[in-house]
């Protein structure tokens, strides 16, 4: 998963197609997922794919 595919789910839970907004709020194209704040049970961090493999291996 890439930047823009997390900014893609953030805007997802924002306006979802269906039912009330998940996230209160969006972030600019240039914040990475790595800062962005949602507050939301089960939803406390955001990574790139990349991001995950690296604090992995």
């Amino acid at each position: 998963m890439s930047t823009s595919k997390a900014h893609e789910i953030i805007q997802a839970l924002y306006d979802p197609l269906e039912g009330d907004p998940r996230i209160q709020k969006t972030y600019s194209e240039s914040t990475p997922p790595s800062s962005f704040r949602i507050d939301r049970p089960g939803f406390t961090d955001c990574y790139t794919l990349t991001q995950l493999r690296n604090e992995v291996l």
